[in-house]
């Protein structure tokens, strides 16, 4: 799932509850410009939503994994960071999805 930067904050949550995830990647043009948590939406006032666009509270700087990354290379980037999801990024720039730290204590704990 993804918004565009321009997109208001409004939209990005509605996509988020509507399919019970937490996080959007933002693309702009086809290629990363961010992400979007829904921490991120909770910073901006309800009535503001629909005015503000996502670019203004996305994260821009965002920490990558490739697909020849392993699950242990994303522990360790989410262990020291303040962010909890991490876009796939291909090559090419393409986004092949976000790996979350849900989805790795899932993993982890599948076993259990």
């Amino acid at each position: 799932f993804a918004v565009a930067p321009t997109d208001a904050v409004a939209v990005a949550d509605a996509m988020m509850r509507e399919n019970g995830i937490h996080h959007l990647v933002v693309l702009s043009d086809g290629a990363l410009a961010g992400i979007l948590s829904a921490l991120d939406v909770l910073r901006v006032a309800p009535p503001d939503r629909p005015f503000t666009a996502v670019n203004a509270v996305m994260t821009a700087q965002v920490e990558t994994l490739h697909p020849s990354q392993t699950v242990r290379d994303a522990l360790d980037k989410l262990a020291s960071a303040t962010y909890s999801a991490l876009p796939v990024v291909d090559a090419s720039g393409e986004v092949l999805g976000i790996v979350t730290t849900s989805d790795l204590e899932q993993l982890i704990y599948s076993d259990y």
